[in-house]
């Protein structure tokens, strides 16, 4: 029996507009009317998620930043926290600057830019913070994550060889084709589902994860039900016991109806 669904946002519980569909929003109202804990899984920081936490009732937990924190939606209580290391920090932040691609980081819900372009704008706008220019880096706090925005032919080659360089110490991912992702390597969806699993005292064969992506990847492996959309590739699909539609078909109602419901 399922008790917990934990759903990606892009690409996955979004359409193609970045928008919650009507279908989607129906499936997970049932599910929690049943007593179903729905925890939205993102990349994003809880600021750029405010807008979809208020679509449903209750203080529920959302995994942020690809899973480096967990929070409750609606009275911001921290369930799990794991911060870059500072010194992996830095090393990433001297290679970013020998880089010629934009990149971002997080101190906590602050995002600083290298430079103000077409690219760090529409990430501002779908995180829905207000951006600053990166300045001396001394003066930064803890900083939960870093990204590049890269060419998305690059996207494969660079997450093998930031992940080798980095083995051990950072988790390198695509989140977006177009986004490579470092955060700690005790940071990660599954290991934010295991942190839950602790909390709720809901074990890993009670829940449904739904995914799409790289940054996917640890939540599927760690749900005894990993569901994948159409819309992702066959490494994604591969890792998945079961596929559904895409995002633009409310592939995640799709499958809350046949797995949650019944």
């Amino acid at each position: 029996m399922i008790k917990l669904i934990a759903s990606d946002m892009d690409g996955t519980l979004l359409n193609g507009q970045s928008q919650l569909s009507d279908g989607n929003r129906a499936a997970i109202l049932k599910a929690i009317d049943q007593g179903v804990l729905f925890v939205p899984c993102t990349g994003r920081p809880l600021c750029g998620v405010t807008w979809l936490i208020e679509q449903f009732p209750g203080d529920f937990p959302v995994i942020i930043c690809n899973g480096a924190g967990v929070v409750t939606s609606k009275t911001g209580r921290v369930l799990f926290s794991q911060n870059l290391q500072r010194s992996d920090a830095l090393e990433i932040l001297t290679m970013s600057a020998q880089t010629s691609y934009p990149y971002i980081l997080w101190e906590g819900d602050k995002l600083h830019v290298n430079r103000v372009c077409m690219e760090t704008e529409i990430y501002r706008q779908m995180t829905g913070a207000q951006m600053h220019l990166l300045g001396d880096l001394n003066e930064l706090g803890e900083i939960t994550k870093i990204i590049w925005i890269i060419p998305q032919e690059l996207g494969p080659q660079l997450m093998d060889e930031m992940g080798e360089c980095f083995a051990g110490r950072v988790n390198c991912h695509t989140s977006h084709p177009r986004l490579l992702e470092f955060v700690d390597i005790k940071a990660s969806k599954g290991l934010a589902l295991a942190a839950l699993s602790e909390q709720y005292g809901i074990a890993p064969d009670e829940m449904m994860a739904i995914g799409d992506a790289n940054n996917d990847i640890s939540m599927l492996e760690y749900a005894g039900c990993s569901v994948a959309m159409a819309n992702a590739t066959e490494k994604i699909k591969a890792r998945a016991k079961h596929v559904t539609l895409s995002n633009d078909e409310d592939g995640v109602a799709a499958a809350i109806e046949r797995f949650v419901l019944g």
